[in-house]
């Protein structure tokens, strides 16, 4: 089992973009099993729709630090793809935010964002998913190097399509970005998941 890694009163800032922000996502799912499981926990949505990491960089003061967070999530990078923000400028926008979070006193966990579905199938998410991926690899890597907390959306929900039936996938977005019901609670349980927080099923 892996180690709880919150404990009572703690603040968890979560920073990303429309995935973060989406009233029925990951955050909210945090939120609803950590007041059940760990007094006082606070689980903040910082989520922006289009946000990239740069947008994410210009409001860490005001919409993170300024709470005095116990922790940062970062979850961003589709948008990034999707403008083709090379992997070197993504990367340094990241630092920026780990930098500045650590200097605050706050941890910071980094979630590798999800890849892109086709909207049709047969329909390519490529070469954006090129992107997604080479973000995911330098976030895991950046975990890695400084001891950063990894949340490995990217690789959960790879392995979900790679287990699944090529002619009738499993479908973790409803349009190819935003997560459907099934991709909500999968990125849900992966974020508890790495904070050492287990959902346990109701025996009633």
């Amino acid at each position: 089992m892996e180690r709880l890694r919150l404990k009572p009163g703690d603040r968890v800032v979560c920073l990303g973009d429309s995935i973060t922000v989406d009233p029925h996502g990951y955050v909210t799912l945090a939120q609803q099993v950590l007041a059940r499981s760990i007094p006082g926990v606070e689980v903040v949505n910082a989520g922006r729709p289009g946000h990239t990491a740069a947008d994410l960089v210009a409001r860490l003061e005001r919409d993170a630090l300024a709470q005095r967070p116990s922790w940062v999530t970062l979850c961003v990078g589709g948008n990034d793809a999707r403008h083709g923000v090379p992997v070197a400028a993504y990367q340094a926008q990241v630092q920026a935010m780990v930098d500045g979070a650590r200097t605050a006193g706050a941890a910071v966990a980094l979630c590798t964002p999800p890849p892109f579905e086709p909207h049709e199938p047969g329909l390519p998410a490529e070469p954006a998913n090129a992107l997604i991926e080479r973000y995911a690899g330098c976030l895991e890597a950046l975990a890695d190097e400084q001891d950063l907390l990894l949340i490995p959306v990217h690789a959960v929900f790879r392995l979900v399509h790679e287990a699944g039936d090529p002619a009738d996938p499993v479908r973790l977005t409803h349009d190819g970005v935003h997560m459907s019901p099934t991709g909500r609670y999968l990125m849900g349980l992966t974020f508890l998941a790495a904070f050492g927080v287990s959902v346990e099923p109701n025996p009633n």
